[in-house]
Formats: structure tokens, C-alpha cells, sequence
């Protein structure tokens, strides 16, 4: 495809390297849906050129036939993630990897979405344990050049619509606890197809998340904090968030400690803990921690 950047001027005859993206018939590219999606409200920040040939290109990704591929330059994705975005709504899509929807995770998780909301984003909370799907199957079809599922997952069940859902988004949010010395197996399942359909076996390690945004955890622990760094728990999460920052662009984490588990601590086998402690550290610490879940919301969707 031969394009003429109507931002900087700059003539493309060649793909740029990490800004590939698969299109089929009745796909889109993520940014140039993005764009449509948002005309009603952001017509004033996109030129009249830019805009037709945005549907030149929406035009080009609807004929019928095989796959194609379309490229953009640099400053074609830095337009989207720091202009067009500034002048609209930014949408911060958040994730309860927890079974509980009143527990500390989704409690944390509203506290973000209000830090996000009172900086004027769009919020949402999706509750994976609502949802029936599972996690990778190692089909491998994400990763097949030409494949009409290049760069996506392509198992269809409840995820499905959720992970396109969150291409759309200008940052996510993912609230689990920690079970068994990891995050959920909900979240794992989840993250497994989120992430790994954009990360690309090339010596660059690059990506095919059609832009840069943030991304967060708020991970929730019965443990105490010098148990979660005697056991290593925030460790092994290091893993996890690199590589969203590799794939997404940014990653940080909050993690919040010494819950309470139960209700009666009589009733369950739990001598390892002091109930009176526990309810001494939610009553002093919990509202803390819901402080800087709300901070860590506002971050997420804050310019700048």
C-alpha cells in the first residue's frame, strides 16, 4: 500500500516495522473503527483529508476476497494515543477476576472506576466469573501469517466479545486475588487470551496491540506483606506485568494485604491468623488501600 501521512507528510511505499495489522472482509483496523466510532463527538479533532481518507482505507478493509494488510506510520498511532484521545472520552475497562462480587477486589476495582470517572473517562467492570470460556488451547491460529485470525484469538465463546472490547479501550484494569500463590484461575485464563495474541515471535519481540495504553492489577492477599515477599507472590507477578507493558505499553500494580478471608473465623480452620488483627488492619489499612485504588484509576486515564 502506497500512503502519504497527512500529519507529518511523510511518503510510505514500505510496511513499518511493528505497525502491521491484519484485515479481512468486515474487519477493521482497530484505529480507523475507533475513529467512526467516535465521529459524533470528535469530528472537530479529525481533519476533513484525514477523514476521507479514513474511508478510503474502512472502504479497503471491506472488499471481499482474501486478507489483506494495511500499514500506518508512527505518527498515525501517536495521533490516536495522545491527540484524537485528548479531545474525547478515555474508556477504562476493568476486570473482576474474583468470584466475589461485593469482596475486597470488586470493592477496590469501584474505587478505581470512580478515580477514572472523576477524571471524565468512561468506566466499566467486567466480572470474569460470569462468563464461560477457558484459556488457551494452543491453536496456534493467531500466529499464522495470512490467517484470518492474525493478531487475535480465535476461540468463540463469552470472552470473545470481551477481548474486543478491550482493543477499543484506552486503558484495562485486571483485580484478582491471589489463590494458591497466583492470581486467579479466571484471571490467568483471561490474560492468556488477551495478551498473547498480539505478542509476535520476531527478534524485536514486537506487537500487535494496535496502540499504546496503560494497564493495571490490583491484587488482593489473606497473606500479610512480608508473607506475600517471604513466598515470593509479588515475584511471579513481575513476570506477568512485563510483559503486558511489552505488549500494551505501560503496566503498574497495587497490591493490598492482610484481607479478611471469613466472616467468622471460628467456623473455618485458620489459626495461622489473628481474627482481632484482621479486623484491626481492615478497619485502619482497607480505606487506604481504596484510596489508592482510586488514584491508581485516575492515573490510568490521566493525559500526560
Amino acid at each position: 500500500m502506497d500512503l502519504s501521512c497527512l500529519f507529518c507528510r511523510k511518503h510510505y511505499r514500505q510496511p513499518v516495522p511493528g505497525r502491521i495489522f491484519q484485515a479481512g472482509p468486515g474487519r477493521y483496523v482497530p484505529h480507523l473503527q475507533e475513529a467512526f466510532d467516535h465521529l459524533d463527538t470528535g469530528l472537530s479533532q479529525i481533519t476533513r483529508p484525514f477523514f476521507s481518507l479514513l474511508c478510503t482505507l474502512r472502504s479497503a478493509t471491506c472488499l471481499p476476497g482474501a486478507n489483506r494488510l494495511l500499514y500506518y506510520p508512527d505518527c498515525y498511532n501517536e495521533y490516536f494515543t495522545d491527540n484524537l484521545s485528548a479531545g474525547m472520552t478515555m474508556k477504562l475497562l476493568a476486570f473482576n477476576g474474583s468470584p466475589r462480587k461485593k469482596g475486597s477486589t470488586a470493592t477496590l476495582l469501584r474505587h478505581a472506576m470512580d478515580g477514572a470517572g472523576a477524571e471524565g473517562a468512561d468506566t466499566e467492570i467486567i466480572d470474569l466469573y460470569d462468563l464461560r470460556y477457558q484459556g488457551c488451547t494452543s491453536c496456534f491460529a493467531c500466529k499464522r501469517i495470512g490467517g484470518k485470525s492474525y493478531g487475535h484469538c480465535a476461540v468463540q465463546d463469552d470472552l470473545a466479545p470481551v477481548l474486543q472490547k478491550a482493543e477499543t479501550a484506552d486503558a484495562l484494569l485486571i483485580g484478582s486475588p491471589i489463590y494458591f500463590s497466583l492470581t486467579s484461575g479466571m484471571t490467568r485464563s483471561f490474560l492468556e487470551r488477551l495478551a498473547y495474541p498480539y505478542a509476535v515471535y520476531d527478534k524485536p519481540r514486537s506487537t500487535l496491540f494496535p496502540k499504546k495504553i496503560r494497564t493495571g492489577f490490583i491484587y488482593t492477599a489473606g497473606a500479610s506483606d512480608a508473607m506475600v515477599t517471604e513466598m515470593g507472590y509479588d515475584r511471579s507477578e513481575k513476570v506477568t506485568e512485563m510483559a503486558m507493558a511489552r505488549i500494551f505499553g505501560a503496566c503498574e500494580s497495587l497490591w493490598v494485604t492482610d484481607t479478611v478471608l471469613f466472616d467468622d473465623y471460628t467456623r473455618y480452620e485458620s489459626s495461622l491468623f489473628d481474627p482481632a488483627a484482621k479486623k484491626k488492619h481492615r478497619e485502619e489499612q482497607f480505606p487506604i488501600d481504596c484510596k489508592k485504588a482510586y488514584e491508581l484509576g485516575a492515573r490510568l486515564v490521566r493525559n500526560g
